[in-house]
């Protein structure tokens, strides 16, 4: 299995998933994003457990469908007492990118949603280690990447 060196991570807020349903391929894309990580092996992609619960329930997906997109991560301690679906969010990206490698997080969202995300204080001063994607943006970014995986993949034949 070939593997690829990524930028940043990804991290799914639930209202994403309207997208990857809308647009079946995207789960494809992901699913070889997730695999292929070098720095994060089938974790590269992460959702937390309680939005994939969601997911799964809005869109009547199996949790092995969820899965195979994106990693199904717990609720960290340090995050319990969080308020909020966007704050809970955004506080669990910055998480992320500070654990070892410490690679960035990419927050995929829908343009709806984003501006929210965008104007909650917990993202302040926080634009490098943790950034917001919607719509055509998050697409082309996992688009980015899937070239990468497909361009490691063709110059091991």
């Amino acid at each position: 299995m070939v593997k690829v060196e990524f930028e940043r991570r990804f991290l799914a807020d639930p209202v994403f998933f309207d997208t990857i349903v809308a647009e079946p391929i995207l789960g494809t894309k992901l699913m070889h994003i997730k695999a292929s990580s070098k720095k994060h092996p089938k974790t590269h992609n992460v959702i937390l457990d309680v939005h994939a619960d969601k997911v799964i329930e809005k869109h009547s997906l199996s949790s092995s469908k969820v899965s195979a997109c994106f990693h199904q991560e717990s609720q960290p301690k340090e995050l319990v007492q969080e308020n909020g679906d966007i704050s809970l969010l955004i506080r669990f990206a910055i998480y992320l990118s500070s654990k070892p490698p410490y690679t960035p997080v990419t927050i995929l969202t829908t343009k709806e949603r984003e501006q929210a995300i965008l104007k909650n204080p917990h993202l302040e001063g926080i634009r490098s280690s943790v950034i917001v994607k919607s719509g055509t943006d998050a697409k082309m970014s996992i688009g980015v990447y899937f070239r990468e995986y497909t361009h490691a993949k063709n110059s091991l034949r």
